[in-house]
């Protein structure tokens, strides 16, 4: 994952993170970003607090399948920041999940989700959630009621998900294909070309872009949630999370 302020804007207001655990005898992970939108001034806080939202739903244990668990956690990611700003601040969520055998997206707003094959095709999973010519959004997370999730599978021929906001996409979009096959695997390479193109071309806004490889064969841990930030890794106990204070207990229990 790569994040970047852009050569314009005076604060970065995406946020990106990836959390794995353990769901019964399942290992499941998430690689979710977001974007806080129209340069609110707190839109930074926006995103954070629906990821933060939406990862906690997301690590209940539940009994749906992982699209419904995707969707489910979405709405919630809603309705928590529209509590806290009343449709005033708000941003994009999108999310890959794998748990198990299952593969799955959901996606609110204009960031991007992409599929990738072994042999560098990319495929784009998702439809962005804009007014026409681009003045706008239909829909996003803060929004409050009416929100519809855009959710989907994803195919076998998939082995890596590739997610970006608009201030990478924008310039990279008509380059993804070359730049994912002279990437030639190699993520780290992918995320930080897509970032420096971005910035070449002005970097009118912050840029930010994430993969994640579709498999579960690392096992999680039954105690605790990895979560990885841009540069950071976190381990959240996960029974703070049975606390009256979700939130609070989560910070008190989160080691480097």
């Amino acid at each position: 994952m790569r994040t970047h302020q852009g050569s314009v804007r005076s604060d970065n207001q995406d946020r990106v993170l990836m959390a794995r655990w353990q769901d019964g005898c399942q290992t499941a992970w998430v690689l979710a970003v977001a974007d806080g939108i129209g340069g609110g001034k707190e839109g930074g806080a926006a995103a954070a607090t629906a990821l933060s939202a939406f990862t906690a739903d997301v690590l209940e244990l539940s009994e749906v399948s992982l699209p419904k668990q995707l969707e489910r956690a979405s709405l919630r990611a809603n309705q928590t920041v529209y509590e806290r700003w009343r449709g005033k601040e708000g941003s994009t969520l999108s999310a890959v999940g794998v748990r198990g055998e299952q593969r799955a997206w959901v996606n609110v707003g204009d960031s991007r989700i992409y599929g990738l094959n072994a042999h560098g095709d990319v495929s784009q999973l998702t439809v962005d959630d804009s007014l026409p010519l681009g003045r706008g959004l239909v829909q996003f997370i803060g929004i409050g009621q009416g929100l519809v999730p855009h959710v989907g599978l994803i195919s076998p021929t998939h082995h890596l998900a590739l997610i970006t906001t608009d201030g990478v996409h924008q310039y990279v979009d008509p380059l993804l294909s070359a730049l994912v096959r002279t990437a030639q695997r190699n993520s780290s390479a992918l995320v930080d070309r897509m970032v420096h193109l971005a910035l070449w071309c002005g970097g009118e806004d912050n840029a930010t872009t994430a993969v994640g490889l579709l498999d579960s064969s690392q096992e999680g841990s039954q105690a605790a949630c990895d979560v990885w930030t841009p540069g950071q890794h976190h381990r959240l106990v996960l029974g703070c999370l049975d606390a009256p204070n979700a939130t609070a207990s989560v910070r008190g229990c989160r080691q480097k």
